[in-house]
């Protein structure tokens, strides 16, 4: 069983069958913000273990014959504690992701039927459904008490206070069951959205080669969510089908 874990501002045609995968994309660099950038495959996609802050690029001896470009977590010599993760270079990181890759494909018949349980489990939101209309029902029913007292009780002089303290409760219930509405609607949303996403996944990773033996960009971009580094130089990848796969360097 896996763990659980585009464009500009130039128009594009995006083909039907890869809406999904886009919209995918862009929720992700939204949820990233302005950490995000586009220069490279791994931007955005490398997370420190020590801090959970992203790796960036960085250029080494950017003036001399021995340029090399190394990612290393962003907060690594900022203030306080420094992060204790390494630092990786791209050949490193490539060579990783074939190894999880190739140990993932070892084993894609099972992995495709164990992410197709999730997916069909996270899709199933009858419970929430029923959690959401009995929500529902209550902002009504609130509505028809206030309703019902305003129209009941003149706010006169004498008793505006026990009034407005009363129509107040009204509004506080109502709130607080109007935030609880949200949260449930928002985990119905995510759930669906995981179980799109997982089986997005399956048919990508069986489009996919049983193999790899070298680096190529498109399979890092479909099927790779995040990868991150711990102290120990271990490096734990977690696939869109929220698979998780920890490799290391020999």
């Amino acid at each position: 069983m896996p763990q659980f874990y585009v464009t500009g501002n130039h128009e594009a045609i995006i083909p039907p069958q890869d809406f999904d995968r886009v919209q995918a994309e862009l929720a992700r660099r939204k949820t990233i913000g302005r950490g995000y950038s586009g220069n490279s495959v791994f931007a955005s996609r490398i997370i420190c273990g020590d801090c959970g802050g992203y790796y960036g690029q960085k250029v080494w001896h950017s003036n001399d014959p021995y340029r090399k470009i190394i990612w290393r977590c962003n907060r690594k010599y900022g203030r306080g504690e420094k992060c204790k993760t390494p630092t990786l270079d791209e050949e490193t990181i490539k060579a990783l992701f074939l190894k999880a890759y190739n140990l993932l494909m070892a084993n894609r018949e099972a992995v495709a039927e164990d992410c197709k349980t999730v997916a069909t489990m996270l899709a199933d939101t009858a419970t929430l459904d029923r959690k959401i209309q009995a929500a529902k029902k209550e902002m009504d029913d609130v509505i028809a008490l206030s309703s019902a007292y305003i129209h009941s009780h003149n706010a006169d002089g004498e008793h505006m206070e026990e009034f407005e303290q009363q129509t107040a409760a009204y509004d506080e219930q109502y709130q607080k069951i109007g935030a609880k509405l949200n949260r449930l609607q928002s985990e119905k949303q995510e759930r669906l959205f995981r179980s799109k996403a997982i089986m997005r996944f399956i048919d990508d990773m069986l489009e996919r080669p049983l193999i790899l033996e070298k680096w190529e960009d498109q399979p890092w971009n479909l099927l790779v969510n995040q990868a991150v580094v711990s102290e120990n130089g271990s490096v734990t990848f977690t696939f869109r089908g929220e698979n998780r796969i920890t490799v290391r360097t020999e």
